[in-house]
């Protein structure tokens, strides 16, 4: 098996794995980051998100939210750049037990460049834009 094919295939693994997450209510977190955005301007907007998470009346989601995205700011701190066809950062509550808290995070680099920009709270992991690579 070819490098490029090997990861290829560990990218569409990682996709199936992430599909098989939900969260209760919407804690559960996907940021994609385009190439070369800079990181700066994302932890800018997950510290306003941060704080506006104090809002959500569900106390048990908003420490979710909150704790998600402690997750993804650390994990943003390990990055001078965005790797070259940018990332994908996935993060949340994916315990499958009630009043169980298991905060992960995930980051997918895809093969090809990231053209969308964005950052959703929902209730599974939004794929959507890394599944459309495959129809290249």
């Amino acid at each position: 098996m070819s490098t490029a094919s090997k990861e290829l295939f560990e990218f569409k693994k990682r996709l199936v794995e992430l599909r098989d997450y939900s969260g209760r209510g919407t804690e559960l977190i996907s940021l994609f980051i385009t190439p070369g955005y800079p990181i700066s301007d994302i932890a800018g907007k997950l510290r306003e998100e941060y704080s506006q998470a104090s809002n959500i009346k569900s106390k048990s989601t908003q420490k979710n939210v909150q704790a998600a995205l402690e997750k993804i700011m650390a994990f943003l701190k390990t990055f001078k750049k965005p790797p070259d066809n940018g990332v994908a950062i996935f993060a949340g509550n994916v315990s499958q037990y009630e009043g169980q808290v298991d905060v992960r995070l995930f980051s997918v680099v895809p093969p090809y460049p990231l053209a969308t920009q964005f950052y959703r709270c929902e209730s599974k992991f939004v794929l959507e834009p890394l599944e459309d690579m495959f129809e290249h």
